[in-house]
């Protein structure tokens, strides 16, 4: 799992998902990489583990933990991760990026008090 304390990014609904599903999985374990350390407010579950992704010695640990799983394991978690793959569209995407830019505009205008007008340079039609 990728870990950001960025909400936009979703790490603290896949921990609290993990945790719930740790509840009926007592061997469920987590393996989570990203550009910072976790933090006390988004602390990893029990039986998690944080890879440094400049690590290649840790991910290569993580790596060979996952191929080391019993067949059915290893097929259930493929499985889960294509399931949860194939849900997104490009339009998905498309609308998240477009509200995040949204989002930091609006940050933008409050923190300077204006309303920034723009122009747009470059029209794109579909």
């Amino acid at each position: 799992m990728y870990y950001s304390q960025a909400y936009w990014k979703g790490s603290d609904i896949a921990l609290k998902a993990f945790s719930l599903a740790a509840e009926k999985i007592p061997n469920l374990r987590l393996i989570a990489f990203g550009m910072e350390e976790p933090s006390p407010e988004l602390p990893l579950p029990p039986n998690s583990q944080y890879v440094k992704p400049e690590d290649p010695e840790a991910m290569a640990k993580a790596i060979e933990f996952i191929c080391g799983l019993p067949n059915p394991d290893w097929q259930g978690m493929s499985e889960a991760a294509y399931a949860k793959a194939i849900v997104y569209t490009w339009d998905d995407a498309t609308e998240r990026f477009e509200g995040a830019l949204k989002a930091a505009m609006s940050k933008s205008t409050q923190k300077d008090g204006a309303t920034a007008k723009l122009k747009p340079r470059i029209q794109v039609q579909w």
